[in-house]
């Protein structure tokens, strides 16, 4: 499934930092139940990445975490979906500049993750696998949040542009 937003402004504040403006655009979400879904979400991903002009090597991190978070979509829940969303942060700071990325949205439906910190740790598996999904994620992306309940999971993950766009 594929959907197409209008632009959703958001205004936070960060602590003694100034306040600044979030612009995100929903570029698509997909449903992900079986292997396949993975496909067209990382297909997805890179189209965004290529379409913000972000350089090669952010795509291919963007692609390769995507990936990451939809397999686990695929082997731990009871399926899920993706969501990419191109980000537009503006602070009030008037000496600020803006900047453009992607926020990558994973959200499954249980049985969750009973310890977060455990899971990001390289090596730490629940299936025997070599245990660097949610730890490489982390270092592809600039910003990684994770919450979880027995209900699902929900991973944010965001690459900020680098260099002239």
């Amino acid at each position: 499934m594929q959907t197409d937003a209008d632009p959703t402004t958001i205004i936070r504040s960060a602590g003694s930092e100034p306040p600044f403006v979030e612009t995100l655009a929903r570029i698509k979400e997909i449903d992900v139940d079986h292997e396949l879904d993975v496909y067209d979400a990382r297909r997805g991903v890179h189209q965004q990445a290529m379409t913000l002009g972000l350089k090669s090597d952010q795509a291919h991190y963007l692609v390769t975490a995507l990936t990451e978070l939809a397999n686990n979509i695929v082997f731990h829940s009871l399926g899920g979906w993706v969501a990419i969303h191109q980000i537009l942060e503006s602070s009030t700071d008037p000496f600020a500049l803006p900047r453009t990325g992607i926020r990558i949205t994973a959200c499954d439906r249980g049985p969750g993750i009973r310890d977060i910190e455990q899971a990001k740790q390289d090596g730490f598996s629940t299936t025997n696998s070599l245990g660097c999904g949610l730890s490489g994620v982390a270092r592809l992306m600039d910003q990684l949040d994770i919450v979880s309940s027995e209900n699902g999971t929900r991973v944010q993950a965001v690459m900020w542009a680098r260099g002239e766009l």
